[in-house]
């Protein structure tokens, strides 16, 4: 609705498609992984890059137990129930929408200590111009 109200409002995509207010906290994979560091960073860099997660169909639809939730063997099946990934396929999962990746990519960054304010922001608006100047110069040479 947020997309659409902008849309129809101000006849132009929003900036920003993603309510702030409807974006999913965090706090769950710091829950679920808070045991062990490393595997917090490979289960954000996994989704934040390949944005895939093995599973098996067997634990999906077999019956678990708490600790076996905060295993990490067991971590698709646990971002699945909370409706953090969905089913790419018979074998993977992955995150179902713009909304978790914008979450995964915030975290992996915070993880990460990607500084997305400064220098992040002068290297993307040049990568910006040049890719605008080399379309530019492709289809007006076309």
């Amino acid at each position: 609705m947020y997309f659409l109200e902008k849309l129809c409002r101000f006849k132009q995509i929003p900036e920003f498609l993603i309510d702030l207010k409807l974006k999913t906290d965090i706090s769950w994979v710091r829950r679920l992984t808070d045991s062990n560091p490393d595997s917090t960073r490979e289960l954000v860099d996994q989704l934040s890059i390949e944005n895939q997660l093995p599973y098996s169909k067997m634990q999906l639809r077999d019956k678990f137990d708490m600790p076996q939730f905060f295993d990490k063997s067991f971590y698709p099946i646990s971002f699945f129930y909370l409706g953090m990934l969905t089913r790419r396929d018979d074998f993977f999962m992955c995150l179902p929408n713009l909304n978790m990746k914008t979450i995964f990519s915030d975290y992996f960054n915070e993880i990460h200590k990607v500084n997305t304010g400064t220098l992040y922001g002068e290297m993307m608006s040049s990568f910006a111009q040049l890719a605008t100047v080399k379309s530019h110069l492709y289809f007006s040479h076309s």
